[in-house]
Formats: C-alpha cells, sequence, structure tokens
C-alpha cells in the first residue's frame, strides 16, 4: 500500500519534472513525501507564475545538515540500552533554524523531515527538528531522566484542544490515548478536564476516570471514530488515521476533521474525505501555526495583547503564509547563489 502511494506520488501531475530527481532518492520516505504533496499543492500556482523557483525547491527540499546517532542509557534493573537519535534542519538562508523534539518508538529520519515546513512560517528562521525512537511510555520518571534529563508536552496538544473547544462552547464528548478510548455522554467541563490532567500526569489509564463518573465508558485499545460526532480533532501522531478509519469517520456524520498532529491521516484516508466531501484542516496550518504562536512568544508580543487582538494577529500571519514565505525564501536563497 505505502509503495503504491509513493509510486502515485511521483508520478503524480503536482511534481514538476525537475523535483523528480530529487524525491527519488527518497521514495523510501512515506512521510516526507506526503508532507511535500501538500507543501507541492499549495504552491501550484506559484510555480505556474515563477518556473525558476522549481529549481529553488530543489534546493529546499535537500536538508543543509542531517545527523543519526546512537544514546545509551540504563533502565532502572542496571540494563543497558540504545536508541537512535535524529537531528535535521532546512534553509538557513533567512535566520537561525527553529523546531522541537519528537520521541516516539517509530521516529525516524522521515519524520523528522516534517520540519521542512518550518521554514515557511514567513518569520527570519529555518525549520530544524531532533528527536529519537526512544519511547517514554512506560517508563518510570528516572528512566525518562537517564535519557534525557526532562521532557515536557506529553499528552499536551490534546488538553489544550480539548479546553479551547470546551471554552467555545463546543462538547467535547470522546479522548484517547495509546491505550483506549473514553466517552463521557455528559460531556466534559473543565472540573473533568482538570481530572483528566491529573490521570495523565500520574501515568494512569483513562479508565481511572470511570472511577468518579460512572456513566462515562473506557474502552480497552478502542479507536474514537466510529461515535457519531461532527468535527474529529486528531492529535496523537503521524497516520493515526487509515482509510478505514476515515471510512468509520464519514458513517459517523463527521463534516470537519482538523488535524493536530503533524499528518494525522493517510493519503488513502484523505482520499477517503475528500471524496466524501469531508472538510479537512490539514496539519500545514497546525505545524506553521505553532511556529508563529512561538516567534510571537520570544517576541513578547502575546504578553502585551488581549486574546482578541492575539486572534486577529495570528490569523493575519497565518493567512497566505505559505505562499508569502515560500516568495521570501526563493528570493533569497536565489541572491545568495550557489552556497
Amino acid at each position: 500500500m505505502h509503495h503504491h502511494s509513493q509510486s502515485s506520488l511521483l508520478e503524480s501531475e503536482m511534481v514538476p519534472l525537475l523535483l523528480r530527481d530529487v524525491l527519488k532518492g527518497c521514495d523510501h520516505e512515506t512521510e516526507f513525501l506526503q508532507v511535500i504533496r501538500g507543501i507541492v499543492r499549495s504552491l501550484e500556482r506559484v510555480h505556474k507564475g515563477c518556473p525558476n523557483y522549481v529549481d529553488v525547491m530543489k534546493k529546499m527540499l535537500e536538508p543543509e545538515c542531517a545527523i543519526t546517532f546512537h544514546i545509551s542509557w540504563v533502565d532502572d534493573k542496571n540494563i543497558k540500552h540504545v536508541n537512535r537519535g535524529f537531528w535535521i534542519c532546512f534553509d538557513r538562508a533567512l535566520g537561525p533554524c527553529r523546531g522541537g523534539l519528537h520521541f516516539h518508538h517509530l521516529m525516524n529520519m522521515s519524520i523528522a523531515k516534517f520540519t521542512f515546513r518550518n521554514a515557511l512560517s514567513g518569520f527570519t528562521i529555518g525549520g530544524c527538528s531532533g528527536g529519537s525512537n526512544f519511547d517514554p511510555r512506560g517508563k518510570t520518571d528516572d528512566q525518562v531522566r537517564r535519557f534525557l534529563c526532562a521532557i515536557s508536552g506529553f499528552g499536551k496538544l490534546s488538553f489544550q484542544v480539548l479546553e479551547k473547544l470546551f471554552e467555545f462552547g463546543s462538547i467535547p464528548i470522546y479522548v484517547s490515548d495509546s491505550k483506549g478510548c473514553l466517552f463521557d455522554d455528559n460531556r466534559f467541563d473543565s472540573q473533568k478536564i482538570e481530572l483528566l490532567k491529573k490521570i495523565k500526569a500520574d501515568k494512569r489509564s483513562l479508565r481511572h476516570y470511570s472511577e468518579t463518573y460512572e456513566h462515562s465508558m473506557y474502552t480497552k485499545d478502542g479507536k474514537p471514530w466510529t461515535v457519531k460526532c461532527d468535527v474529529v480533532f486528531p492529535c496523537a501522531s503521524h497516520n493515526e488515521i487509515c482509510s478505514g478509519d476515515a471510512l468509520a469517520l464519514v458513517n459517523a456524520g463527521c463534516i470537519l476533521l482538523v488535524e493536530g498532529s503533524s499528518m494525522s491521516c493517510t493519503l488513502d484516508a484523505l482520499e477517503v474525505l475528500t471524496s466524501h466531501r469531508v472538510l479537512v484542516a490539514p496539519s500545514v496550518a497546525a505545524g506553521v501555526g505553532g511556529v508563529v504562536v512561538g516567534q510571537l512568544l520570544l517576541k513578547e508580543q502575546l504578553l502585551k495583547c488581549a486574546f482578541k487582538d492575539f486572534q486577529s494577529m495570528y490569523n493575519w500571519l497565518l493567512n497566505g503564509a505559505i505562499i508569502y514565505a515560500y516568495k521570501t525564501l526563493a528570493e533569497s536563497i536565489e541572491v545568495q547563489g550557489v552556497v
């Protein structure tokens, strides 16, 4: 299935002929190819108007630096382990790189290349990323400290989405993690969200929520995509929604899917959703949006404005950010010549 998706991408009319030499060198990097498909599609009008930018894109798709290395650590039983680490950076033509760290047992260089999108934020920064195939799930705090010193953000995105939905008057009824799904038809309120945070902080299963709210239902190893809904926000990991999950969402009445995690849907899943007229907000919006917010925080602009002003500022920056940022970066690369 993956091979078919890669081949169809390489032969797609959306990918200019001059890019195919670059893409053929990474035809095994399924996740990176998915990112490229979305980026090239959004920049198709730019390339038609400025054909010379295709050569710039060829340069941008090649990382300036990519490193793999081993990380040795010792668990609580004094057993030695070795994991693989990754670091990669793209496009420093406008300024230093910005990115994050990702820790997951499926982490690889293809996933690390997601950071290519960070260079298209509209700010004077490049894109970088790091991480490891070390999985913090099921590890004690001491084991995690031996590997990292510290780790933050585990499950934070989903909680932020949950709080924002509640704040805007939506009715969130379903949450899930890697071990199962939790359904509360009385919806999650602020008090329940605080309980979920405590359960997560204590590294307990979501099933403990039902000890306090007996009307709720927890399904071990279950997926939330079959429950009737209007909007879904996948926030776990890349390719968490396959074509079967997408069809289940269609049958459940879903009309909008917002990718919170990087590239939540497989290519096949996106085809199913779009063919059934389900709107999809792509992960590139969340990815670039995260960089935008990060840069505003660094400039302390968020600390000086009200929420209404922030929303206006954010929407202005994100609107057309990819096309604007790409043209700015491309012009800078052309001026610098062969570097």
